[in-house]
């Protein structure tokens, strides 16, 4: 498959065409299962329906990602049977977790605790996650708890989880290098290529809802190359 290139197709049988260990390092936020709207997508399935879907993802990630896949998710009320039980079967594979806890959260039903928090869960083939230590690790004294609000401006229409682009910005200039591939098979809006494009890395990524692909070809085609440096606090989105 070529890089830099996105692909409007079902992830799984995109990821399938991919060999193992292709990719350095994979950054995605999938489907949370609180009925999204999506054309091509059912973004509300049964708790068993669901927890397949994001198992059969994680299992193709981690055969074609050489180092560490950065699953982001919250959980709620439609999905925390399904993330408590991947985490539970898939605790070995666990190098790290991190913590993305946000200054503010949105209002929820009065009697469920407002969400201030998601995680980023490291995972790794089973050898390399025996241990908290990461063999690519570009910035000293890394925190695994990220302060950040979230992101507020939405310019892709009918898209209700664009993630700001501090995000994987952030996995990708710490934990990889200068020209690494790196995948994302719910590219969305193309977030994670504008990321790569600006800090000089390669990517390759799926999107089945052809409105968001399309939007992402367009996107980054604006997005200058070689950022000269990543900060943490910064809140510019493209």
């Amino acid at each position: 498959m070529e890089i830099n290139k996105i692909y409007n197709e079902d992830c799984i049988e995109g990821m399938k065409k991919l060999k193992d260990w292709e990719v350095s390092i994979s950054v995605t936020s999938p489907p949370y299962n609180v009925g999204g709207k999506y054309l091509h997508f059912k973004d509300k399935s049964c708790y068993c329906d669901y927890y397949i879907f994001i198992r059969n993802v994680l299992d193709e990630l981690l055969r074609v990602t050489k180092n560490y896949v950065f699953f982001n998710f919250a959980i709620l009320e439609n999905n925390k049977d399904a993330y408590l039980k991947l985490m539970s079967n898939y605790h070995e594979n666990i190098k790290e977790i991190f913590i993305w806890a946000k200054p503010s959260s949105q209002p929820n039903n009065a009697k469920v605790c407002r969400t201030g928090f998601e995680f980023i869960v490291c995972f790794a083939r089973k050898e390399i996650a025996k241990t908290r230590s990461f063999d690519i690790f570009n910035t000293p004294n890394v925190s695994n708890t990220i302060i950040k609000g979230a992101n507020k401006e939405n310019k892709l229409k009918n898209h209700e989880a664009c993630y700001s682009l501090w995000l994987p910005e952030f996995f990708i200039s710490n934990f990889s290098n200068i020209g690494d591939l790196v995948l994302d098979p719910f590219m969305g809006s193309g977030t994670t290529a504008v990321a790569c494009k600006r800090l000089s890395r390669n990517y390759i990524g799926f999107e089945i809802e052809k409105e968001y692909y399309d939007y992402s070809i367009k996107r980054i085609k604006n997005v200058p190359s070689k950022l000269e440096k990543f900060a943490i606090t910064e809140d510019e989105d493209i």
